[in-house]
């Protein structure tokens, strides 16, 4: 052996056994240089003729060579383990369609064993029964591409379908396939969850196009992202009429002002909150509506609000309804009660306060009718509301009236309803006298 080899005495013998037995022989050792380091050499003996026990012993260092293949091999064996390891289930598949390998996540999430799934061609069993069609003409599709992803169907060994996410990139060399690595994400839960939302989404947007308030969704730029059908039966707009119209198209010019301001210095996280507008109709006509704005920002920018209104046309013609009838009678020699339809009192004449022993009206507006009966009567009211509401009026019925500081007294007291424009009852009117100043 050369000096400087490192071998035992066995190895050794074991080369010059085949020197002797075949003339030559070509092995792999290990030498230590001068210097100390080990080097790996390739080295080729020859038995020459000439004389006995004569060699021609020739010695390559293949140190780099080696150290080459031992990195090789550590790369392929820590892309073996992280293929094995992998969360996500990897099949390789060669250009013939055949499977050359499946990782450990693929086994355990489809049920199909290594030996099962290496060598399957398409339409592979994993693909379910419906649709195969579809996934060959995909399959060749991403052949041909190289790369891409993509969302379908998978069937495991026990028949049950799931969805999964796939990448999948082909390795080439020298321009030609090699094989395509696929990845696949089990993305079940994900999907549930998705039709889980949209069945959510739609039950929502029903319940918001069923109810009687009025709802938009409006853009910074005052384009409408939605409006339910409770604002379209209201206003009177077809769905061709919003794709044109902005929100300021519809606010009406007196309000039109203090409706920008709103905007003007909104912050992000803040909202509109309670505001009352008045509305234009497609038939032109004004529509009073209360309500609340809030609204939706994203990196500190507003991109959309959403209003709900209420329609209160109706409740303001009962208002001024209402102030006309109590500005009519507040001076009566009479007590004069004015409801609306809860028997929540609106308004009282100067008569009413001195009946009742109050300084301002702010001690009876807002109380129930029901406040200044005794007790002992307030069912018999009721009944007479019933009578009033088939009759529409009721005249010269006795009730004992409760004053502020306890005094009781009866009362004659007539009572009508007071009608919307519609014939529609919208509260009443009571006009009382105190029945001892009757004699």
């Amino acid at each position: 052996m050369p000096d400087g080899a490192i071998e035992s005495p066995e190895g050794v013998a074991k080369h010059m056994r085949r020197i002797i037995e075949k003339g030559y022989d070509r092995f792999e050792s290990q030498h230590r240089r001068k210097d100390g380091r080990i080097i790996n050499v390739e080295i080729s003996v020859n038995h020459l003729d000439v004389g006995e026990g004569q060699f021609f012993v020739f010695a390559r260092d293949i140190t780099e060579r080696k150290q080459a293949e031992e990195a090789l091999k550590e790369s392929q064996e820590f892309s073996t383990r992280l293929l094995e390891n992998a969360p996500n289930q990897v099949v390789v598949i060669n250009p013939d369609t055949s499977v050359r390998y499946v990782n450990q996540s693929f086994v355990d999430a489809n049920g199909w064993t290594f030996d099962e799934a290496v060598g399957q061609r398409v339409p592979y069993p994993w693909w379910p029964e419906e649709g195969r069609e579809e996934l060959l003409e995909g399959f060749k599709l991403a052949m041909e591409q190289g790369s891409g992803q993509g969302e379908v169907i998978a069937r495991k060994k026990n028949g049950e379908h799931y969805w999964i996410s796939m990448n999948w990139t082909t390795v080439k060399h020298d321009g030609e396939p090699q094989f395509m690595l696929v990845n696949s994400t089990d993305i079940t839960e994900r999907k549930q969850a998705e039709e889980a939302l949209v069945e959510a989404e739609k039950k929502y947007r029903d319940l918001l196009d069923n109810t009687n308030e009025l709802i938009q969704s409006v853009t910074p730029d005052g384009y409408f992202r939605y409006v339910n059908n409770g604002w379209k039966q209201v206003l009177g707009y077809s769905d061709d009429d919003i794709a044109n119209l902005t929100v300021y198209d519809i606010i009406h010019p007196d309000y039109l002002q203090s409706y920008k301001m709103m905007f003007e210095n909104i912050n992000p996280g803040e909202d509109i909150g309670q505001v009352n507008l008045a509305l234009i109709s497609k038939n032109g006509n004004r529509i009073i509506v209360e309500g609340n704005i809030t609204c939706k920002f994203e990196n500190d920018e507003l991109v959309y609000t959403r209003s709900i209104y209420r329609d209160i046309t109706k409740n303001r013609y009962l208002e001024e309804q209402m102030f006309r009838l109590s500005s009519a009678v507040s001076m009566s020699t009479d007590c004069i009660v004015i409801t609306d339809f809860d028997a929540k009192i609106i308004d009282i004449n100067q008569k009413t306060l001195e009946m009742y022993g109050a300084n301002s009206k702010d001690e009876l507006v807002g109380k129930h009718f029901l406040e200044l009966i005794t007790p002992a009567e307030r069912v018999m009211v009721n009944m007479d509301v019933k009578e009033i509401m088939e009759k529409g009026s009721l005249e010269c019925r006795e009730y004992s009236i409760v004053s502020k500081n306890g005094r009781e007294f009866p009362m004659q007291m007539s009572t009508s309803l007071v009608r919307n424009a519609e014939g529609k009852p919208m509260g009443m009117v009571r006009v009382g006298r105190e029945l001892d100043k009757l004699n």
